[in-house]
């Protein structure tokens, strides 16, 4: 992950758009791992202005998405993705949220966000091939787990009328 950060901050792209965007800051990293392949990283940066995110996309070359709206609940706080407090690399989380998985379980697709709500936290979403979703969030600061639960994806849909 650091890696394509690295590579985003000296991309042509991420240097033009800063100059025009000083005031936004950083506020997730995110990847999908399907059958143990990890997809390009995602860099969302925020805009408080206009409760925007725009996403870079770092693959061989880095590219930009629009600004879009932000989905999240009426005045939450989109804080600041502090990366020099960062101390449990994608890695050792993935590896930690993998180790508590449950037996019989074949997890097919992973979910793979950093993100900051009072600390810099891992918050990875497994999907299973019945259909159960796995959630786990891990202090990316002391790797302490911080949250797991485990729901059949079929329970969480609505009905309709």
């Amino acid at each position: 992950m650091l890696a394509a950060y690295h590579r985003l901050q000296e991309s042509e792209v991420f240097k033009q758009w800063k100059l025009n965007h000083p005031a936004e800051y950083l506020s997730s990293c995110f990847t999908v791992v399907k059958k143990n392949t990890i997809a390009q990283w995602q860099f969302h940066y925020y805009n408080k202005q206009d409760d925007t995110i725009t996403t870079f996309d770092v693959k061989k070359t880095t590219t930009q998405e629009a600004a879009s709206k932000i989905f999240k609940k009426p005045g939450e706080l989109v804080e600041e993705l502090e990366l020099d407090k960062v101390k449990i690399s994608f890695e050792d989380a993935l590896h930690k949220a993998e180790s508590l998985s449950h037996p019989g379980e074949e997890f097919t697709e992973k979910i793979i966000i950093l993100q900051q709500i009072q600390q810099p936290l891992w918050n990875i979403s497994m999907i299973s091939s019945t259909f159960n979703l796995m959630n786990i969030k891990i202090s990316a600061i002391s790797g302490e787990v911080l949250h797991e639960s485990f729901d059949s994806l079929l329970s969480l849909r609505t009905t309709q009328p």
